[in-house]
């Protein structure tokens, strides 16, 4: 999204008749100083093509040297194969991190990417100056490759690089045991065998590359590739899925929804992507953690394709204009946070809109009913937000029992009185 920016404020700069190298670098740094703030990835690159190619994004800058620091790939491979299985990695883990270390750098430990992330899983700014700085410590350069192993041991067993996914969610137990194979919260959404699974995992809790690019893309299959190579089995066919959910085998295109061996559209991807975006910065925090994964559920299966009801272990899902409706309001009502309920799963099956995905609930205690006020003042600012904005958002509901002082409930776009809505602001949208 950055570079497509970029070189769109470029070709007008160009037009204007500036002196285009100057400006274009001065623009470069203000796009990665802003990719860098609002995002905690490892890898960044144009397209999903790039990541399915096994090059990572990256430009490889020289084989490495040796002495531990590295040789060709195949020397690497061994290398970090025996240091991964030292650390009592099972060869299905080894594979999985081996995996994610293929499609970043091809094992060079040199490989440097466009916007200066480094290495074999690509560290990119904070991070990467950490290295430099862990390296210094050991007297080594940051392209030996041993001490890149070393440094990457470090990050997943003593600093919480590795216990944090992109969505902001916690793993619950350190990431060396996710991905020996011991079960945590989410382990239900990894499908595939054990290297599939490891490869997916250590991309989501450590990597964590644009997945609204695909760039989370074909880790997996690298990582069974891997696994074959070391062990002279393959993979159990058996428990391969094509499912997206964590892993994935297809770029994001137009049309169709995720879970169940389809992908999101361009559109849901980006929409959940800012969603996500939202609340690993506060913006956006679910009202308890079940609701939390009530949420990712509906988001996983965002579709503008009709939507089963979510309560009792269905489906689930949402529509993207819902998607979209809450994402303004958390960005843009002035309110410091939106605290969402749910959009389908977990809600009754109601004559509403939850049903279809197309209604969300955010909670918020209620105003007085004789005088209007009471409320919080971000509930009040969303409220009047929403109603501010009803048309342009496709809303066709707007429900608060007692709505901020001066909304009258005989206005056409709120509905008032509606029992079990004190606590909360229902949003909806018929999709006709």
């Amino acid at each position: 999204m950055y570079s497509k920016l970029l070189a769109r404020l470029i070709i007008l700069v160009a037009a204007s008749g500036f002196i285009i190298g100057n400006v274009s670098s001065v623009l470069a740094i203000s796009v990665k100083d802003s990719y860098r703030q609002q995002n905690d990835v490892l890898y960044y690159s144009e397209g999903c093509a790039a990541a399915q190619t096994g090059s990572g994004g990256s430009t490889p800058a020289g084989g490495g040297g040796g002495g531990g620091c590295g040789g060709t790939p195949e020397q690497n491979k061994q290398q970090i194969w025996s240091f991964l299985k030292s650390k009592g990695l099972t060869d299905d883990a080894a594979a999985g991190i081996m995996g994610n270390m293929q499609q970043e750098s091809s094992f060079n430990p040199k490989a440097t990417n466009g916007i200066g992330c480094r290495g074999v899983v690509q560290w990119c700014f904070g991070r990467n100056d950490k290295l430099d700085s862990f390296a210094a410590g050991k007297g080594t350069s940051w392209d030996c490759l041993g001490t890149q192993l070393e440094y990457m041991w470090y990050e997943m067993t003593e600093t919480e690089q590795g216990q944090y996914n992109g969505n902001g969610d916690h793993l619950e137990i350190p990431l060396v045991d996710a991905l020996n194979g011991k079960s945590f919260s989410r382990s239900t959404n990894y499908a595939g065998s054990g290297a599939y699974k490891a490869g997916t995992i250590f991309h989501d809790y450590f990597e964590r590359a644009n997945t609204a690019k695909g760039e989370n893309l074909g880790r997996g299959e690298k990582a069974e590739d891997i696994y074959k190579e070391f062990t002279g089995k393959s993979a159990d066919a058996s428990l391969l899925s094509n499912s997206q959910g964590s892993g994935g085998n297809a770029c994001p295109t137009d049309g169709g929804q995720t879970g169940s061996g389809t992908i999101l559209s361009e559109e849901c991807s980006t929409l959940v992507m800012e969603y996500d975006k939202l609340k690993a910065n506060g913006k956006i925090v679910a009202h308890s953690s079940g609701e939390g994964e009530y949420m990712n559920n509906d988001l996983k299966n965002c579709t503008t394709d009709q939507i089963e009801c979510g309560t009792g272990g269905g489906k689930g899902g949402v529509h993207p204009r819902i998607i979209r409706a809450v994402v303004a309001g958390a960005e843009n009502s002035g309110a410091s946070k939106l605290e969402q309920w749910n959009f389908n799963t977990g809600h009754d099956c109601d004559g509403l809109n939850h049903p279809h995905g197309m209604a969300a609930d955010i909670y918020c205690p209620g105003n007085n009913a004789s005088t209007g006020t009471g409320a919080s003042d971000d509930c009040n600012k969303l409220f009047k937000y929403y109603y501010d904005h009803y048309d342009e958002l496709g809303l066709t509901e707007l429900i608060w029992q007692y709505p901020p002082q001066g909304y009258s409930c005989g206005d056409p776009k709120i509905i008032c009185d509606v029992p079990g809505h004190t606590n909360h602001i229902h949003i909806g949208t018929k999709v006709t």
